[in-house]
């Protein structure tokens, strides 16, 4: 603060941008908070995502457990009997409640529209909208393939969801007790139809407070199907709400939500 204060900066800052680690947006702690706070009336918090991957990792940690060596065993070992599986049979993430399949649906249609855009996304992002098509029982544009299973460390965060929806859908073939299926199945219930389409639409900045929101109240709903996993992935919202302020309501005018 003092460094800006020497180089008569206070006055021009009017927007923060960073990554929702709690380091930086966390309500106690975090930078962006005490930044917004120390500039009060002149720096709009900078809009952050509902489906950070804290939310991602929380609900990792309830549903099959939190891992703390640096390589995953439960990842090692698919990554390793990768070659000896088929693709034959899979079934995908059963959902037998009403408002899940109505969810299942509008999901469907959200990465179906992505993925058929003029600019698709690339890499791991892709992947992972491809394979929760393919675990909500849906066949992506491009069709159904699978990529080999790559880079396990715990710095790439992503691996953990494209090893997870992997994992479930070969659980057969790997023989997995009934206590790991549950788990996984849990896992992807939530991925498939909640963190994967939030996180796609993480680049809409004008959306943000609306899907902030509708995550909060999906969680909320959600209770009633996993409550330690929505309770978990809620706890997590609360820790990054304070950005919701009224600031950004005129991001919403932009958006596609109203």
């Amino acid at each position: 603060m003092d460094l800006l204060e020497a180089w008569g900066l206070t006055g021009v800052i009017t927007a923060l941008v960073f990554d929702t680690t709690a380091s930086n947006s966390g309500v106690h702690r975090g930078a962006a908070n005490f930044w917004s706070n120390s500039l009060t009336g002149r720096c709009l918090p900078g809009l952050q995502t509902p489906h950070s991957r804290s939310a991602g990792w929380c609900c990792m940690g309830e549903s099959v457990g939190k891992v703390k060596s640096p390589e995953n065993p439960w990842f090692k070992h698919f990554k390793d009997v990768w070659t000896d599986l088929t693709t034959d049979n899979l079934q995908p993430c059963p959902s037998d409640k009403k408002w899940l399949n109505k969810k299942k649906k509008e999901c469907k249609e959200i990465l179906q529209e992505i993925l058929r855009s003029e600019k698709p996304p690339r890499a791991d992002y892709r992947e992972m909208a491809e394979l929760t098509l393919i675990v909500l029982g849906d066949t992506p544009p491009r069709g159904i393939h699978w990529s080999r299973p790559g880079a396990i460390h715990q710095a790439r965060w992503m691996a953990r969801n494209l090893y997870s929806m992997k994992m479930f859908m070969f659980a057969e073939q790997l023989e997995y007790d009934e206590e790991t299926v549950v788990k996984l199945e849990r896992l992807n219930l939530f991925l498939g139809l909640f963190y994967t389409p939030m996180w796609m639409s993480s680049t809409l900045a004008a959306d943000a407070p609306a899907n902030y929101l509708q995550f909060m109240k999906d969680m909320m709903k959600f209770k009633r199907t996993d409550p330690e996993i929505a309770q978990a992935v809620l706890q997590k919202l609360e820790n990054h709400k304070w950005y919701l302020t009224q600031e950004v309501v005129p991001f919403a005018l932009f958006g596609s939500r109203l």
